[in-house]
């Protein structure tokens, strides 16, 4: 997943696992990561504001759970797909 990279709203979106818990990524522009980790940043991870987080994405053994704008959610979904075999999404309003 720490590989994952996709185009959404015209930018790449790279997946960061968080550093509080290895089956938690963070969608975010790969242009907004940073280069170096900050010590102040108390968020999920040292890399990235949390203020530049698109969305959250959980796995757990061959489920997973995403929180993010429809836009990124269904270009996620869409690469993802073409990775793994999986069935298809059931979205929540």
């Amino acid at each position: 997943m720490s590989s994952l990279r996709f185009r959404a709203q015209g930018e790449t979106i790279r997946a960061v696992e968080s550093e509080i818990h290895k089956s938690l990524y963070m969608l975010v522009k790969e242009s907004d990561l940073l280069d170096q980790p900050v010590s102040s940043n108390h968020g999920l991870t040292k890399r990235v504001d949390p203020t530049k987080v698109l969305g959250l994405v959980g796995i757990y053994v061959d489920d997973y759970l995403s929180t993010n704008p429809l836009d990124i959610v269904t270009s996620f979904l869409e690469h993802l797909r073409n990775i793994w075999k999986t069935t298809e999404p059931v979205f929540l309003t």
